[in-house]
């Protein structure tokens, strides 16, 4: 997890991010683990970039990482521009970078096109109408769908963010809506030792290297801890919910 923990460092950075968007790559990344296979190869379809922080590459990283295709959407000119510049830089080709509604996924992709669709801070800022298209479009065109949502029960990170929350009994109640009855997981996660929007510029000189080393050595700690604390503080205190179907 070391080295994990070195590369999403690096690519926060690159977003202009700090160490709580390393944190929050981190435990997404324990729990793709968990629900995707080794060298899958399987098509995946990005489904719209975070509405705040950072540009989803830590998606891109795990798409990279196990062989996979991928597409990209999002509605937003601005955020799609600064992306190709990243992924220029970075020297990463994706397959479409598409500017898309997203509530019109079903009108560029045909049934089952992705073996996953993957998203995260995005359903919090759709119209609630749009919520409902987007979570139906997601299911109709993937096998299997991961979505992270800034958790509605956690007021602390929704003032700091100025990001709407979505609580997990009005998510589990839009896949009723769309006829999702039986999602495989639902959960809490993203909780690191610090609130949402803090940032820091890349440490430099061998004083430096240390004081990050150090850091990212306290994050893999409170990484691998955050699975086993209590329900009560995980609904109160974490940052994202989550439900795979």
């Amino acid at each position: 997890m070391s080295r994990l923990a070195r590369k999403f460092y690096d690519l926060a950075v690159s977003e202009g991010e700090g160490l709580g968007t390393v944190y929050e790559y981190m435990v997404k990344y324990r729990l793709l683990n968990k629900v995707v296979l080794k060298n899958e190869k399987s098509k995946v379809l990005i489904a719209g970039l975070p509405e705040k922080y950072g540009y989803s590459l830590d998606f891109i990283s795990f798409c990279e990482e196990n062989n996979s295709n991928y597409d990209i959407l999002d509605e937003r000119t601005g955020k799609l521009s600064v992306l190709r510049r990243i992924l220029k830089k970075s020297n990463k080709n994706p397959g479409a970078v598409r500017l898309c509604d997203l509530s019109g996924i079903e009108d560029i992709y045909a049934n089952k096109s992705f073996d996953l669709a993957l998203s995260c801070e995005v359903l919090q800022r759709l119209s609630p109408d749009n919520q409902i298209r987007y979570v139906r479009s997601l299911k109709n065109i993937a096998k299997r769908v991961i979505l992270f949502v800034p958790n509605g029960d956690n007021r602390c990170h929704q003032s700091h963010s100025g990001l709407n929350g979505v609580k997990m009994q009005a998510l589990i109640k839009q896949l009723d809506i769309t006829n999702i009855n039986k999602y495989r997981d639902a959960g809490y996660v993203d909780m690191p030792p610090w609130p949402p929007g803090v940032k820091n510029n890349p440490l430099k000189g061998g004083v430096g290297r240390a004081i990050c080393n150090i850091s990212l050595s306290i994050l893999r700690v409170i990484s691998a801890i955050e699975p086993f604390y209590p329900g009560l503080f995980k609904l109160k205190y974490a940052h994202l919910i989550y439900t795979v179907w």
